[in-house]
Formats: structure tokens, C-alpha cells, sequence
């Protein structure tokens, strides 16, 4: 996400607007997303809009967040106006943050949204608005109920927006999405973690909740079990994510009981329409704006909404977003200036970040976005890498290094994977940076019991740090990689059951049986991920 080394754009050169609201949630998950951060641009006086600089696939994002404690429709006009003007190229405009679910209820909603899904502002009929502003409107009779005509209907997306979104859905249908890796940009920091269906609780709707004062708003209300809904499970989301397509709600006041969302549904809802989220932003944003709501619900806009779901849903969005810019084509506004093919990769040899520091210490976040962007330029459109296309991503003398470090990760049984996914192929980039860009004694990589820190532990998380094994035997030849223990290759089963990692030297020597059995047979059983949501 962030490096040491910093470049920086031009305003025309940015083409993706990303507008959040929420500092500590959807703000640090938007910056998660950034494959690198740009240097700040110098900003007119009349523009007091705070912003951060990034890019995702080399187009050039800008990330503008609303005063902190602010959110609302006067917060997001007051910060959509100035920012558009200041950014002239931009072509994209992406609302992403939080909301609240509509459930399914039959006869009223039809799509069953579970806490930390994703509803996109993009109804199923053509004409049909994205998002309608329910506190904006007049009040007529139809086949005798009241229904709400709103005046403002508006944010629907542009044809350039739905073309991307359409390439998104069909291959989130084909399940060639990447949300889950996405989302694993996160798990260094707290509170991004799936909470867990036990802790998705729906209430009947004329049940108010009786602790709304209570202090700790991060867990469940603790109210009466025997007046929650009886649903089934959801079906099992698709790469790490579930999103749905439907019309979003937005107004100036805030919805907080079941019984005020279900009466303003009732006048909303018609044969076409699918009221599927409330939130406040988008009410306030100017009509014409080729934008898309993305809206990660961490609440059913009731009395019982408490925290615990907040940042989950939050980097849900994000996910999201991160994966309909990878959609985006790339005449769109293409980011970089050209630069030597190697420059990111040279930028953390010795002259920049691996001074004189143990190994552990030395691979920060800026140290993952990197290993990125040479996975992003070596990837086929299946998102696997050969090992010609990596060792061209490197200079010539590396190329005994990267064939070695291949090899000895992608052992199985007596022969070599001919192509790697996203997480091996990281591994493979982390162990050439030691052979080729490291001059220390690579055997001497024990970390500290209880010293990892949750920097470390987001890099082990991530694509594994290399340490001895943790088994009784101190005299164990193998090195341990923890992402083994965390879902290194989701979705590699077989590669994974099978990863040999030895000392970085050309001995071999055997993995140790036990521990490849006890391995195999988790990875079995979980398909690949030991923490199965």
C-alpha cells in the first residue's frame, strides 16, 4: 500500500475518484486497496478537501474523505463540488463505505442481504434509478396505498460504468473475481476480520431494542434470542464475497428502527424497484455525476446495530472497488509515466530500505506493494505467472537466483508446477529478494517468540515469513512458513498440501513427515483455508 519512495502526478492525470466518509474504517481501507501512494498535490485555495494519491493497475486514483464526524449529504456536496473541479479528468466517480441492509422479508424485499455484503448501486432494469432520495419526494396514491415519487432519482451509473460492471459480473459468475485477495490486504489491522455468522443477528421488526445506551457498541445488543428471525444459511459467497444489485436508498436523516425502514420500503417499492441499503452521502451529490454507490452493509437499519460489523464492512466495499478498478479498461487514463521495468523492484535494494536491519524488520507494508506490482506484470489474464515471465522481470544475472527460489518452492513430488498463482508467486519474489539482494547469513531468521507484532504477523498473513519450524524437534532442518497456517494459496489446494521449504542453500534436505501429513490433511478438509469463514 505505502512505500518510502513516493512518485508524483499531475491533477489531469488522475481518473478514479474513490469518496468515503468514515476516517478509521472506510478511509484506511481505501488506502489498503492503493497498489502504491503518490506524493500530495498541491491544492488551489478554494479547495479545503483533504486527499490521498494512489494507483490500482496504473490508473491513478485519488482517495477524498468528508470532514471526520461529518457524513451526510451537505458533507458530500461540499466535498464532491471542489473535488470535481479540481480533477477535470476524472471518469470514474466511486462512493464506497457503509450502509444499512434492507432483509429479506417476503413481499417487500427480494434479495436475502446478510451483514457484510455488498449492494451496488445498479438496478436489474434498464431506466430504473440507482439511487432515489426517499426524503426528497412527493406523496401520491397507487392502487390504494401511499407511494413516494421522488423528485430526485439520480447516481445511476453512466454506459462507461456499466460496461466495467458488466465485465465484473461475468467473471464474478465465472468466479474469476479476486475478492479474497483483496481483502487479505487487511488482516494486519484489527477489526477488518469476518465477525462470523453467529454474530449476524436479525431481529423481528416490531422488537425495539432495549440496551441501546449500552457501553461497549462493538458487540451484539444481547437481546432476547427467541425474537430473532429464522433464516437459513446464506448460499457461500464466491471468492471471499457476496454482492448484490439493486436501488439504494439515501437521505438526510438517519433511519434507526425497523419499523421507520420497512414503512419508507412500502412507499419506495414497486414491481422494478429493489430497495436493498439506507445511507446518507449520496443525497447530497450533484445529479449528472457518473457515479456508483458501493455500499458494504454492516447493520439492517434497525435499533440493534452495534460496531462489531462496521470495519468488516467497510473492507468488503473496498474489495469491491479495488476489483472494478482492476475492471476498468486500460485506455481509460493509463497511470504511469514509463519508468525502467525493474525500478520498483531496485527501489528496495540497499540504497532505499535494507539498511543494516534485521530481515524480519525490514519488510513493511511498502515491501508487499511491490511484491504486487511484479506478480500484476507477470500475471497471464487467469492470474498465473510462468517462470519465463518472471525472470524477465528481472536483471539477467538474477536469472540463475529466480529459476533456484522457483524450484525450491514449487517441489511436488519429483517434479516442478510449471505456473504459480498470486501467493506462491509472492513467496517465490520474497526469496530472490534474500538470494540476490541480501548479502546476510540467510539461515538466521528465527524471530522472537512473542515479538512479532502486528506488523509482522499482517507480512507472515500475507505470503509467509520465512522461520525455523515449530515443532518440538530443535534440531529441525525446515524452515516454517506461517502463511501455511493462514490460507497462503486459497485456492491451490494441491500446491499447497505439497510446499517444501528449505534453508536457502543448494543441500536438500527432506520435510519433515509428520508435519506434511498434519498439513495435508487441514488443507483437505478446509479447501485450503484452515479459518473457513
Amino acid at each position: 500500500m505505502m512505500s518510502s519512495f513516493k512518485r508524483q502526478f499531475k491533477r489531469d492525470d488522475y481518473t478514479v475518484a474513490w469518496i468515503c466518509a468514515l476516517h478509521d474504517s472506510e478511509l484506511l481501507a481505501a488506502r489498503c486497496m492503493l497498489d502504491e501512494e503518490h506524493k500530495p498535490i498541491p491544492q488551489d485555495d478554494t479547495d479545503r478537501n483533504i486527499y490521498h494519491y494512489g494507483s490500482i493497475k496504473g490508473h491513478n486514483v485519488v482517495v477524498a474523505c468528508m470532514p471526520a464526524q461529518k457524513p451526510g449529504p451537505v458533507s458530500a456536496a461540499s466535498l464532491v463540488q471542489p473535488l470535481r473541479s479540481s480533477f477535470r479528468s476524472l471518469m470514474y466517480h466511486l462512493f464506497v463505505g457503509i450502509g444499512g441492509g434492507v432483509p429479506l422479508v417476503p413481499g417487500r424485499c427480494r434479495r436475502d442481504v446478510r451483514l457484510g455484503h455488498v449492494v451496488v448501486g445498479w438496478p436489474d432494469k434498464t431506466g430504473e434509478p440507482a439511487v432515489i432520495g426517499w426524503d426528497y419526494g412527493y406523496h401520491q396514491e397507487v392502487n390504494g396505498r401511499q407511494s413516494i415519487r421522488p423528485i430526485q432519482q439520480k447516481l445511476s451509473p453512466g454506459d462507461q460504468m456499466v460496461t466495467v460492471l458488466t465485465k465484473l459480473l461475468n467473471h464474478y459468475e465465472s468466479e474469476e473475481t479476486r475478492f479474497d485477495e483483496h481483502l487479505r490486504r487487511l488482516d494486519m489491522y484489527d477489526g477488518f476480520g469476518f465477525p462470523g455468522r453467529n454474530n449476524d443477528k436479525l431481529y423481528q421488526a416490531d422488537y425495539e431494542c432495549g440496551n441501546g445506551d449500552r457501553e461497549d457498541q462493538y458487540t451484539p445488543c444481547g437481546c432476547e434470542e427467541g425474537k430473532l428471525e429464522e433464516r437459513g444459511a446464506p448460499p457461500p459467497p464466491k471468492a471471499g464475497l457476496t454482492f448484490h444489485r439493486g436501488t439504494i436508498l439515501s437521505g438526510s436523516s438517519f433511519v434507526g428502527s425497523a419499523r421507520s425502514r420497512d414503512a419508507i420500503c412500502d412507499k419506495i417499492l414497486n414491481e422494478s424497484r429493489t430497495p436493498l441499503c439506507f445511507e446518507m452521502e449520496a443525497a447530497g451529490v450533484v445529479r449528472g455525476t457518473d457515479a456508483l454507490m458501493i455500499r458494504g452493509i454492516c447493520d439492517y437499519t434497525d435499533s440493534h446495530t452495534n460496531k462489531m460489523w462496521q470495519r468488516y464492512a467497510a473492507g468488503t466495499a473496498a474489495a469491491f472497488a479495488r476489483e472494478l478498478v482492476l475492471h476498468i479498461p486500460e485506455s481509460s487514463g493509463r497511470a504511469t509515466q514509463m519508468v525502467d521495468p525493474c525500478y520498483f523492484f531496485n527501489s528496495i535494494g540497499a540504497r532505499h530500505l535494507l539498511l543494516d536491519r534485521p530481515i524480519w524488520h525490514r519488510m513493511k507494508v511498502s515491501g508487499m506493494a511491490i511484491y504486487e506490482l511484479i506478480y500484476n506484470d507477470c500475471k497471464d489474464r487467469r492470474g498465473r505467472v510462468t517462470l519465463e515471465a518472471l525472470k524477465k522481470r528481472f536483471p539477467e544475472d538474477a536469472a540463475e537466483d529466480v529459476s533456484w527460489c522457483w524450484t525450491e518452492v514449487t517441489q511436488v513430488s519429483d517434479r516442478t508446477l510449471l505456473v504459480l498463482h498470486h501467493g506462491m508467486t509472492l513467496a517465490v519474489i520474497y526469496m530472490v529478494h534474500l538470494c540476490y539482494y541480501c548479502n546476510e547469513d540467510r539461515r538466521d531468521l528465527t524471530i522472537p517468540s512473542g515479538k512479532e507484532g502486528k506488523a509482522r504477523r499482517g507480512i507472515m498473513r500475507h505470503f509467509g515469513e520465512w522461520v525455523k519450524c515449530n515443532c518440538d524437534d530443535r534440531e529441525c532442518p525446515c524452515l516454517w512458513n506461517f502463511a501455511n497456517d493462514s490460507g497462503l494459496c486459497r485456492n491451490m489446494v494441491n500446491t499447497c498440501q505439497a510446499v517444501r521449504l528449505h534453508y536457502f542453500n543448494d543441500e536438500k534436505r527432506d520435510y519433515d513427515e509428520r508435519r506434511f501429513e498434519a498439513l495435508s490433511e487441514t488443507w483437505d478438509k478446509t479447501r485450503g483455508d484452515p479459518n473457513p469463514v
